[in-house]
């Protein structure tokens, strides 16, 4: 198969037990999504990583994990890229965004590291930054929270529920990137994304409402009870 049919997807996160499930993990947990939905398992271990491929989409396709620590994602990166002749715009890395609202996924076609150190490492052993990226957000931080103490936490279930829903739209963002190319798949999955959530808003804004509406009507009738019980009280004492 030619070169340009090759395609890598590579999910930025840390190697063992004690950072699974958590924050900075979402890139392996997008490939979980990748490798449910494109059937191809992670069954060898080489370039410091371990990988899978198989068809999908019309096209030959590498699922990684990095087994390096985070800093150091690139030096498994750039070999497996280099060894399977993958040009480095058929790369996409999957990694989480602090500086983006959880919930929210943002593809980009290009661009900088950021904060990320996972994606310095990438950019720095591929000596490129001409490659798509899918940024899963996992902000905001909270005030109490340090930075290192909170990205490294495992997720809460209630926040792992919008994670789920954030790698559906994950995995038909990679689906388009691989059937059209980068630019719809970021025209229709950021669209598609930013509705959800402003939806999600909404409904919640509602719920809000109604919650206190309720706790207001309750407590209104608790100060009729009141009021009437005193006024019987009263007519007793005269």
């Amino acid at each position: 198969m030619e070169a340009e049919s090759r395609y890598l997807v590579v999910g930025l996160g840390n190697p063992g037990l004690k950072y699974e499930q958590t924050f900075h993990n979402c890139g392996w947990l997008g490939i979980d999504a990748l490798t449910e939905a494109t059937g191809i398992r992670l069954n060898r271990q080489k370039f410091q990583g371990i990988y899978g491929s198989g068809e999908w989409q019309g096209k030959r396709l590498y699922l990684l994990k990095p087994l390096t620590f985070m800093n150091l994602s690139g030096d498994c990166v750039r070999p497996i890229a280099d060894y399977f002749k993958i040009p480095t715009s058929n790369i996409a890395v999957l990694y989480d965004d602090i500086d983006i609202e959880l919930g929210r996924l943002r593809i980009r076609e290009k661009g900088g590291s950021g904060t990320h150190n996972g994606m310095k490492s990438v950019i720095a052993r591929l000596g490129d930054e001409n490659f798509p990226r899918f940024r899963i957000g996992i902000g905001p931080k909270p005030k109490e929270w340090d930075m290192i103490s909170y990205v490294l936490a495992k997720i809460p279930p209630d926040k792992q529920m919008a994670l789920d829903d954030v790698m559906i739209d994950l995995v038909d963002g990679v689906k388009l990137w691989l059937k059209r190319d980068i630019q719809f798949a970021m025209n229709r999955i950021n669209t598609r994304r930013n509705k959800k959530i402003e939806e999600t808003k909404k409904t919640e804004s509602i719920t809000s409402l109604k919650s206190i509406q309720t706790e207001q009507g309750t407590a209104l009738k608790n100060s009729d009870k009141v009021g009437n019980d005193s006024e019987t009280n009263g007519s007793d004492r005269f």
